[in-house]
């Protein structure tokens, strides 16, 4: 039986009737209690937080309650929980927000350990895009931590909510001096000693909660509030890495950059956060169809390996129990395994064949698979509710002796199935079967190690290796003419356009001989765009205005400024150069269609000529901002 209705929740349903219909409370912290409800009109689920009658009754908690709202409404970004209306009826103070059906962060962490690498970099971009449009605004939120981000169910979208202790800022950029408010594990040192705080103090609670996400430890903790605010004032915070050595340098030292003691060391926004959390983790890359199909096939392995075990103790028991009375059935069950069995490996040798053909190799599997997996955890992550990254050691030696254990009873019985009978055996032999499905248990039990399955494991095993090369015996290395894998977009529009130019009659190929050329020219812009951008986007990770040293602020304000720029232009001439590829592309296509006008194809390459120009010149001027990142890093 559910329990009955607080006093609450029958006085707030009496005030909303016909407007709002509660069904359940949510929770309960220092300023407000949360129900779960419904908008008659918009008949959609909503959330309702009111102020305790008890505190409403006290006007500078009324005012503080209706200030958090009236905040809060103002702001509206993806990221942060909208307020859809604000009322004070009597004893009544309370506002209605958006549902989010989904968890906090602090339930996630603590129900199902540490999140994946690539969670938290989404996880840290999305609060501080969240806290850089509220900063923009003059909204500090001044009590960021896990249990105020919730994560939406399905798209893991994280969502900043209860500015309960947001406060405007006033003409200076600060709030006022004297007042400590926020939970203690995560304040910035400035908030804790009752300084004025800007921005830059939401980012270092954020610093904290990812710290914490990545961890399920907090920096600094301590048996009393006073001995947690002793440690984060006069105690540098431990590198995270101490605590989860396989992050990503980058995302490292970004969080351990927010935890730093002084404002001015910190980012400056939540944007230059974000720009450098997301350098952190290489961008997702397409997989070409043919390692897909490979990935695929190697997949089937598992059901290989368990159609082998279980051919090869079925075997012996049906030789000598049933070959004295049926030798034919003995025949027909033996031809099918068998031929189950011998199916897989011709199937992945000839897929590795296909892969081959088509210029790659072992070395792009592995990219293959290393996406694969980052695309599987985090799959596992929104789908299982007990997923880790990391199980605990115990469990992990509970499920080895479980399969131990189970794989010697299976032998046994099927051991025995040869002098007591057809019956035990079986049994053996389903024990068994039982035990290869438990091996290939998913990841939520296994961890990463397991998240793929051992027939996709073995393609990265001096097996596979050897499986390559026997696949490649007949085929012509010199040949190989496809791109490889995780190609660029410049290196695709490059092919394509390749391929239509020399699909073209010999008439047209000798007017326009020049468009290899300048097609390879575009490619070779584009890269060395990438790698420019690729530089001048880790300098600025590294290196903001806010970061300022003792002496020079001015020259550091002034180099931010012109990576900034340089980086920008390298972006326009990015755009440009791959632009004048699709254009090239579509002016071949038209003419294979015999729609086309020659002309064209000459306006784009005289187009193209220009940018190679202006890419040439950009790149020129390397040294001089090269001469910029040195004097930053």
């Amino acid at each position: 039986m559910p329990p009955p209705p607080s006093p609450e929740f029958l006085s707030l349903q009496q005030s909303i009737a016909g407007r709002y219909s509660l069904e359940r409370e949510l929770g309960r912290g220092g300023m407000g209690i949360v129900f779960l409800a419904r908008d008659v009109a918009l008949d959609r689920p909503v959330a309702i937080k009111l102020l305790p009658p008890a505190l409403a009754a006290t006007a500078d908690l009324r005012e503080r309650f209706l200030r958090e709202a009236r905040t809060a409404a103002k702001l509206s970004h993806p990221n942060i929980v909208p307020i859809h209306a604000v009322e004070d009826q009597g004893d009544l103070v309370f506002f209605v927000m958006g549902f989010v059906d989904g968890e906090s962060l602090g339930q996630r962490v603590r129900r199902a350990g540490p999140l994946t690498t690539s969670a938290t970099v989404r996880l840290v971009q999305e609060v501080a895009w969240a806290l850089a449009y509220a900063h923009g605004r003059g909204v500090i939120h001044r009590d960021v931590k896990p249990d105020n981000i919730l994560l939406e169910k399905g798209s893991g979208r994280a969502l900043v909510t209860d500015f309960g202790i947001a406060r405007v800022t006033d003409q200076a950029g600060v709030t006022v001096k004297g007042e400590i408010l926020g939970t203690a594990h995560y304040m910035s040192p400035e908030q804790a000693s009752g300084d004025p705080v800007d921005g830059r103090s939401d980012l270092y609670s954020l610093g904290v909660t990812a710290y914490f996400a990545l961890t399920g430890t907090l920096p600094f903790d301590g048996a009393s509030l006073p001995a947690v605010l002793v440690k984060a004032l006069t105690e540098p915070a431990p590198k995270v890495a101490t605590r989860r050595s396989d992050l990503p340098p980058k995302l490292a030292e970004a969080i351990d950059r927010c935890l730093l003691k002084s404002p001015a060391e910190r980012f400056a926004s939540g944007e230059e956060l974000a720009e450098a959390a997301g350098v952190a983790v290489a961008p997702h890359a397409e997989t070409p169809p043919e390692l897909r199909i490979l990935l695929r096939r190697a997949q089937e392995g598992d059901v290989w390996f368990a159609l082998l075990i279980i051919l090869l103790n079925t075997l012996p028991i049906l030789i000598d129990q049933v070959w004295p009375v049926d030798h034919g059935a003995v025949v027909l069950l033996a031809t099918i395994f068998g031929a189950q069995i011998v199916q897989w490996p011709f199937a992945l040798l000839g897929s590795m064949r296909r892969v081959l053909k088509t210029g790659m190799g072992p070395a792009d599997v592995q990219r293959a698979l290393d996406q694969a997996t980052r695309d599987r955890l985090e799959e596992l992550e929104l789908t299982h509710e007990g997923f880790v990254v990391a199980p605990p050691p115990r469990r992990r030696r509970v499920w080895e002796i479980a399969g131990a254990v189970l794989a010697v009873g299976g032998f046994g019985m099927t051991a025995a199935g040869m002098s007591f009978g057809l019956a035990p055996g079986m049994i053996g032999v389903v024990i068994l079967a039982g035990t290869v499905a438990m091996r290939f248990r998913p990841a939520e039990e296994w961890g990463k190690r397991r998240a793929l399955g051992l027939g996709l494991r073995l393609l990265n095993s001096r097996f596979g290796r050897w499986l390559f090369r026997v696949a490649g015996i007949g085929v012509k290395v010199g040949m190989q003419n496809a791109p490889p894998a995780n190609q660029r977009t410049e290196l695709v529009l490059g092919g394509a356009a390749g391929a239509l130019f020399g699909a073209l009659p010999s008439g047209v190929r000798k007017r326009f001989a020049d468009v290899p050329a300048a097609i390879k020219r575009l490619e070779g812009d584009a890269a060395a765009l990438r790698g420019r951008e690729r530089v001048l986007s880790e300098a600025l990770a590294q290196a903001s205005p806010g970061r300022a040293l003792p002496a020079g602020a001015d020259r550091r304000q002034t180099a931010h400024a012109e990576l900034e720029g340089a980086r920008a232009t390298v972006r326009d001439h990015l755009a440009t150069a791959v632009a004048a590829l699709e254009n090239i592309r579509l002016d071949l296509l038209r003419l294979q269609a015999g729609v086309g006008s020659p002309d064209d194809l000459t306006a784009d390459l005289e187009k193209a000529r220009e940018i190679n120009e202006a890419v040439s010149a950009e790149l020129e001027g390397r040294r001089a901002a090269d001469e910029i990142v040195k004097g930053e890093t």
